[in-house]
């Protein structure tokens, strides 16, 4: 999957953007790839976890906010596809401002 510059890699759990290699978590990639690959859709917190759990893992709504501010950190410029919608979740766009 290529939006932009950023590309996903699912076969080979690689994230590329602007043909730069992004180390990735496991989670970090999986909830990269869930938002990517339905983009402009909405995911609530508790959605992200049940489609990214890791067995063993704590599980609380918060962990993702964790995991998704680590990955827009890695993201560098590319994180502004990632959206917060406040009070519900996450939701991936490559349109400015949504």
């Amino acid at each position: 999957m290529e939006i932009d510059g950023l590309v996903i890699n699912r076969g080979s759990y690689e994230v590329l953007s602007g043909g730069r290699k992004i180390a990735l978590t496991r989670t970090e990639f999986e909830i990269l790839a869930l938002l990517a690959g339905k983009p402009n859709q909405v995911f609530t917190r508790s959605r992200i976890l049940d489609n990214v759990r890791e067995d063993g893992y704590p599980i609380t709504d918060r962990i993702v906010d964790y995991h998704v501010a680590g990955l827009r950190k890695k993201l560098g410029r590319a994180q502004k596809y990632i959206h917060t919608v406040r009070g519900v979740g996450y939701k991936f766009s490559a349109e400015e401002g949504s």
